[in-house]
């Protein structure tokens, strides 16, 4: 499983890791500085055919 973490209202980043196969975990992530709210961690399955 791949994780990663990106910054809400980053549209561009999301759109382009949901293409590349990631979705929203529903964690949370780690908070924002001044409690702005918190990262959005996604994720995406590997293929078993990894190494």
């Amino acid at each position: 499983m791949l994780r990663l973490a990106v910054l809400p209202g980053n549209e561009p980043a999301v759109a382009l890791y949901r293409r590349r196969g990631f979705v929203a975990s529903g964690e949370l992530g780690a908070p924002l500085p001044g409690g702005a709210g918190r990262e959005l961690v996604m994720v995406k399955a590997l293929d078993a055919s990894c190494p």
